[in-house]
């Protein structure tokens, strides 16, 4: 389809960004399976000229012979035959306010540390939070400059969600997006497209609020120049819309939709098939293969736990996603290692030592945190929520999902003060237009949602 949009000019601020696009793809490639005919050493030689046109030689790799069956493209979700789900009187409220309470202290837990997470490796994170009294977590972040630049090479990021700071559920992707689910599930109803979630982006967030795959498909839905975005449905053909998905976009398995699960979960709670189909929809704007089976996985997974035990809500998650997908695999191993009876410190040393080869905010490496942490601590939010957080890597995100399963699960009357009280029911979400600023607010709004799209 061509370099839609792009100037015939390289400048070399561009050239130097689409030379780690081809890094990360050259590694997604390896990652998948697939053996690119250029080396990184190749591609750090390219001239700038042929840097766009050697990302698509790049993504015609062939694929492994058994890629397609695995782990397909169009993957047809099964149905899972359960029966409704009829909340008791009061039941649903408090379960929805407990999912946004939830998913609000796992984020603002993690929100500090998350630049430790990424660039820094796990054992330095760890040496600091013991250094700090903080190993192991117990409480929202505490900032200490010393330690921190000594172990992290920097004070902790995000002041506002340090313990001695904190007053309110600062601004963050990973709320934004559940909010976004919800708001198009109201205006468009079950039977939404895609093209309502394209066009949600485009007219609701502003571009520094998207990162990689995200901010790639962003990026692409604004380079067609036309239909308008309220014209997506109407005007795009499926071939537009995988290049949207896939130009220049090396990040279509990190762990940005799985992010985004959390208002399909909502608004079909207790429903995990209708939750996983909504999610699929979400997730094909930026992500495929294990990035989209991650959203599905875990939107069924926060539905269930709605009327669910952990481990039961789990099971049924796992039947939505294909068995020998690589994000199945290592779900599957995850469950048998905590099987065994690891402790807190074995089950991350664990992880890291089988699932590090993955960047700190692919969907794999970190769902295997998400669900040691659940397994681990099922009936423990706070343990929970700090688990996953002390295994590094993408620690907003992971934080955040756990905590919205617990929430979820365990409803607002059986979270423990010490976490929700901090957060003053006040939240954020830096979004043109009228939206809640409170966590009831918020869970009112997915009450009535869910009453619009799963009729009695």
């Amino acid at each position: 389809m061509g370099n839609r949009g792009m100037s015939p000019i390289m400048r070399p601020v561009q050239a130097k960004f689409l030379r780690t696009l081809l890094k990360d793809e050259h590694i997604r490639l390896i990652q998948m399976g697939a053996a690119p005919h250029l080396t990184l050493r190749d591609l750090e030689a390219l001239p700038d000229a042929s840097l766009f046109e050697s990302f698509a030689d790049l993504q015609a790799t062939p694929e492994p012979p058994d890629l397609a069956e695995n782990e397909p493209l169009n993957w047809e979700i099964p149905d899972h035959l359960l029966p409704k789900w009829q909340p008791a009187e009061g039941e649903l409220e408090d379960k929805l306010l407990g999912a946004w309470q939830g998913r609000a202290a796992g984020c603002i837990l993690g929100k500090p540390f998350e630049g430790a997470g990424i660039n820094v490796p796990w054992d330095r994170f760890v040496d600091y939070l013991k250094a700090t009294s903080q190993w192991p977590l117990t409480n929202y972040a505490l900032n200490a400059v010393e330690e921190a630049v000594q172990f992290l090479g920097s004070p902790l990021g995000c002041p506002r969600s340090w313990r001695t700071n904190l007053q309110s559920v600062e601004t963050d992707d990973d709320l934004r997006y559940t909010y976004c689910g919800l708001e198009v599930l109201n205006r468009a109803g079950k039977d939404f497209t895609t093209a309502d979630v394209a066009h949600w982006w485009t007219t609701r967030l502003v571009p520094d609020q998207l990162y990689t795959a995200e901010q790639a498909a962003l990026a692409n839905l604004f380079a067609l120049g036309q239909p308008h975005p309220w014209e997506f449905d109407k005007f795009l053909i499926q071939e537009d819309w995988d290049w949207v998905r896939r130009n220049l976009n090396p990040y279509v398995e990190w762990i940005g939709a799985a992010i985004r699960a959390d208002g399909w979960a909502y608004g079909f709670a207790g429903n995990p098939h209708e939750a996983a189909l909504a999610a699929q929809k979400d997730a094909r704007l930026s992500h495929e293969r294990n990035g989209e089976y991650s959203e599905i996985f875990f939107a069924a997974l926060i539905s269930a736990s709605f009327r669910f035990e952990i481990s039961q809500a789990v099971e049924i998650a796992l039947d939505f996603i294909p068995p020998r997908c690589r994000l199945a695999l290592a779900l599957r191993e995850t469950r048998s290692a905590v099987g065994r009876g690891m402790d807190e410190t074995e089950f991350l040393v664990w992880a890291h030592q089988n699932f590090d080869h993955y960047h700190p905010v692919h969907a794999i490496n970190n769902a295997v945190l998400c669900l040691g942490a659940l397994l681990l601590h099922p009936s423990d939010f706070g343990k929970a929520i700090c688990l996953a957080v002390m295994g590094g890597w993408d620690t907003d995100c992971t934080g955040a999902t756990v905590g919205s399963v617990m929430g979820a699960r365990l409803g607002t009357r059986n979270l423990p003060e010490s976490w929700i009280a901090p957060l003053n029911n006040r939240i954020e979400l830096e979004l043109p237009g009228a939206s809640p600023k409170t966590l009831t607010g918020m869970a009112d709004f997915a009450e009535e949602v869910w009453r619009k799209v799963n009729p009695s």
